[in-house]
Formats: C-alpha cells, sequence, structure tokens
C-alpha cells in the first residue's frame, strides 16, 4: 500500500504528514526574538495538536521565552508541542557553560509541568 505524503514547507522548517491526517498551517503570533511555523493536527478521533517549531536568537532574552510559549499556549489548543532550536545552553547537556535560557528550561525539565 503506498501512502501519499504532504508537505508544508517553510523558512527551512519541512513538516510532513500522511495525507489522511487533517492539518492546517496556523498563523504565526508576533514573536519576541525568534521564528516559528505552527501546524495544527485535527485526529478524526482526539483533540487537535499544535506543532511548533520554533528557533530562537542567540541575542534574545530569557524572558523572550516565556513570552513566546505563553502566546502559543493563548493560541487555545488541548496540546502543544513545542520543538526547535532555542539557542538554551547548560551544562546538564553536555555544553561548556550555561545562559539565562538554559537554565530556565532545564527547571521545565526537572519539574511536572501541567
Amino acid at each position: 500500500m503506498h501512502t501519499v505524503t504532504r508537505l508544508i514547507e517553510m523558512v527551512a522548517v519541512l513538516f510532513s504528514f500522511k495525507n489522511t491526517i487533517k492539518h492546517t498551517r496556523i498563523p504565526t503570533p508576533d514573536l519576541e526574538g525568534a521564528e516559528a511555523t505552527l501546524v495544527a493536527l485535527a485526529p478524526e478521533k482526539g483533540d487537535s495538536t499544535l506543532i511548533t517549531s520554533l528557533y530562537v536568537h542567540g541575542i534574545s532574552s530569557k524572558i523572550s521565552l516565556t513570552n513566546n510559549s505563553d502566546k502559543f499556549i493563548a493560541l487555545g489548543f488541548p496540546s502543544n508541542i513545542i520543538v526547535g532550536d532555542f539557542n538554551a545552553k547548560h551544562f546538564s547537556w553536555g555544553c561548556d557553560f550555561d545562559n539565562g535560557r538554559g537554565i530556565k528550561l532545564n527547571l521545565c525539565t526537572d519539574h511536572d509541568v501541567d
């Protein structure tokens, strides 16, 4: 059985989904020091999920990571998956030094998030 894949390409980001999975590109909100591509998956059964590919500029502040995440959550999807290049450095991940975004992101990964 051959499966056709539909491609959505935007600024060096490529999402690939089966054409049987309903999906929609979501307009990117105004972001602070970052670029993103957003796609909503709407399976026949279950809730929609927002998938975000995020690139955080190296010079942006650690507070922009929180502000941008809040903007994605405010879009109202029951589930959010955020992946990408956060330009976050932390000793826990084998980096030679920590930066503010790395410390903040490491704190999030060390705790349960509701």
